[in-house]
């Protein structure tokens, strides 16, 4: 790290972390000098600023957890490059779920709520749900092809990754999301049926 950014604005530097122990006078350093380049990193991931001092901050209070919790035998030789990689890799995380739910929003998955006589889907699966559920009742494959797309890349490029073309790619997706719809809608009916105040025990 040979240079810092001009236009990172300062970071309110927290006393103590999440758990109220003191931040290592060692880590605050780092913080000082890690920050500039996690602002830069993170303005480039999600194309704004406004959650990066909080991912930087929760970068922040997990490097101070694992020095507390190992104290001298920390094992962190480069504690700038420790930080700098537990900050990208909360980043990461963020940015992936902000691209899923920007997704989401203009996907076809939410077809899968709107099938008539499941209107009421909603009101049992939340948006943060609705991510988790979703993607984790897809089969492999077309979870593989919801995450490239998701990422941004093409369905010519999909197509090549899984050795056939743009359209057999989207075949195969279109199939997988057909299951994923009918496991959704089965999940949806058995739920409002166990939920029926008219249904026996």
């Amino acid at each position: 790290m040979e240079q810092k950014s001009s236009s990172a604005p300062p970071f309110w530097m927290p006393a103590r972390d999440a758990k109220g122990r003191p931040i290592d006078t060692r880590l605050r350093e780092a913080a000082e000098t890690v920050w500039p380049f996690a602002f830069r990193q993170g303005e480039v991931e999600l194309g704004e600023t406004s959650g990066v001092a909080q991912i930087y901050e929760s970068a922040l209070f997990s490097v101070s957890a694992v020095m507390h919790r190992n104290g001298g035998r920390s094992g962190i030789r480069d504690l700038d490059a420790y930080l700098y990689w537990a900050f990208t890799r909360k980043l990461t995380k963020y940015s992936l779920r902000v691209k899923v739910l920007v997704f989401l929003d203009s996907h076809e998955l939410w077809t899968l709520l709107e099938a008539p006589g499941h209107q009421d889907t909603l009101a049992w699966l939340e948006r943060d749900i609705l991510i988790n559920q979703l993607v984790s009742l897809m089969d492999s494959r077309t979870k593989r092809i919801f995450l490239a797309r998701v990422c941004g890349q093409s369905w010519e490029e999909i197509g090549v990754d899984l050795g056939t073309s743009a359209n057999g790619a989207q075949v195969m997706y279109n199939r997988g999301i057909q299951r994923l719809r009918d496991r959704v809608h089965k999940r949806s009916r058995k739920k409002r049926n166990n939920n029926d105040p008219g249904k026996e025990n």
